[in-house]
């Protein structure tokens, strides 16, 4: 756990670098298992892997949730493995400052829901994520399903709409990602972009090109809101 407390308004640390590790069969005993929780500002994550030898949620273990989560500005996720978790990423805001600048590139993920999740919680409002850069990654998604999954696996999603306490998340770009997914017993798209319900809230600037997804039941998944809607939306050369 990188980071003093989520508290409301505490003080962020900084400067972390965490590389060349392995983290191996981790969260055998606890059903919300985060490897790095990076509740701080400019962090370097350079060539780890996180690896867990059973699929999520297998019979007497329950395994890794979630790889790593940014939960302040100017990360730089690259070159990592992430294998056999959930999640690989979440994206999502702290209680103290906007989360800014976020950079996943060339990464691998093998995961059974979501290679990176973006999610904003409206305490405070002020605390945007703006600004995220999606780019050089695989995703890879086999057949694997259990009991309790989400409806739908995504190698990119925004949940606007999971719950009313969603705010927007502006200025995404996903570009030149390969992705593919094998099977059909669970919905898949390569980008799950759900809108925010808050009508004061709209996502925009979501630029989505020359990515390449073989083998989901849609490419771009974009569900709206009549009143609040979606703003500048770009897909272009997938």
């Amino acid at each position: 756990v990188a980071g003093q407390s989520n508290s409301v308004g505490v003080t962020l640390g900084k400067r972390w670098t965490i590389r060349n590790n392995l983290f191996l069969n981790n969260g055998s005993d606890t059903d919300d298992h985060t490897s790095v929780f990076a509740w701080v500002n400019s962090v370097v994550i350079d060539g780890n892997t996180f690896w867990e030898d059973s699929p999520p949620h297998t019979v007497g273990k329950t395994g890794g949730a979630t790889c790593y989560e940014v939960h302040g500005e100017f990360h730089r996720v690259t070159n990592n493995y992430f294998y056999n978790y959930t999640l690989g990423m979440y994206v999502a805001s702290n209680y103290t400052s906007a989360v800014l600048n976020t950079v996943v590139a060339n990464n691998t993920f093998y995961t059974s829901d979501y290679g990176i999740l973006l999610f904003r919680n409206q305490t405070p409002a002020s605390a945007a994520v703006d600004g995220v850069l999606i780019e050089g990654n695989a995703f890879y998604f086999d057949n694997y399903t259990y009991s309790g999954q989400p409806i739908s696996r995504a190698a990119v999603a925004f949940q606007g709409q999971i719950a009313t306490q969603q705010l927007a998340i502006k200025n995404v770009k996903i570009a030149n990602n390969y992705a593919l997914a094998v099977g059909t017993d669970l919905f898949s798209n390569f980008v799950r972009w759900d809108t925010v319900q808050t009508v004061t809230s709209l996502s925009s600037n979501l630029s989505v090109t020359d990515n390449q997804a073989i083998g989901f039941t849609q490419g771009v998944y974009l569900l709206t809101k009549s009143d609040n809607g979606q703003g500048y939306t770009e897909i272009s050369r997938n």
